[in-house]
């Protein structure tokens, strides 16, 4: 989770909404919906944008995710299939897929096929795998698998994900409230004598708001995102 810097307007958001699952067959999952082959990784950046305001213009719809796994348990790392293997996606391709967290059924899939994807590293070094898309209309751009690494950017009109329902709003609206009052709250803190090193165990986020889903310390620690407010606005 990352602060907003401007107020938040409808027109073009940014939300952590779903999870994503990046696999060839039998498959390497990431942050997917739990199937036999999933492997759960915490999302290290989330930021969806859509234009909802008509006239609806698609080609702004945007995605980013990036995920380290250093450091996790071993059942939540992220890890390169061996070259050659039935997983090589320069051998099978692969499947980029999105839902919604909320499990309301919203899927998106796109096949990455083996000829967008290539090598990194050598032989006697392998380092992972990226995909760069094949051609300028396809709408997954980059998709980099490294170990403990993943990062995917996606754009534009044939990406059909999009946070024009309701629910995506009322997530936008609450995670605007979060980060109003943590925004708002620490600063007076601060200016209390509240230093970065003691706001992690004054500030708590009103119950009102820790109990929604969208706003529990897994999709950003409010511990670590109060210290991030005063490094930025004060600077220690």
């Amino acid at each position: 989770m990352t602060t907003p810097k401007t107020p938040w307007r409808m027109p073009r958001a940014t939300v952590a909404l779903c999870v994503l699952a990046v696999a060839g067959p039998p498959g390497l999952a990431v942050a997917a919906p739990v199937v036999e082959t999933t492997s759960l990784v915490e999302a290290t950046s989330l930021v969806l944008r859509d234009d909802v305001t008509p006239p609806v213009d698609p080609t702004q719809r945007r995605l980013r995710f990036s995920a380290v796994t250093r450091g996790a348990a071993a059942g939540n790392r992220i890890v390169p299939p061996p070259r050659g293997s039935t997983d090589d996606p320069t051998v099978a391709g692969g499947t980029l897929s999105v839902a919604n967290a909320a499990e309301s059924g919203e899927v998106v899939e796109v096949d990455l096929p083996a000829s967008g994807w290539q090598t990194l590293g050598t032989a006697e070094r392998p380092l992972g795998f990226v995909f760069r898309t094949p051609t300028s209309d396809a709408p997954v751009v980059l998709v980099r698998i490294t170990a403990d690494r993943i990062k995917v950017r996606i754009r534009g009109a044939g990406w059909t994900f999009t946070l024009d329902e309701a629910q995506p709003q009322e997530v936008l609206r609450g995670q605007r409230d979060l980060y109003a009052n943590m925004n708002n709250q620490v600063l007076h803190l601060a200016n209390q004598g509240v230093t970065i090193n003691q706001v992690q165990k004054v500030y708590e986020v009103p119950k009102s708001l820790r109990q929604q889903w969208f706003n529990r310390g897994y999709h950003g620690s409010p511990q670590h995102n109060s210290r991030g407010v005063i490094q930025r606005c004060v600077g220690s």
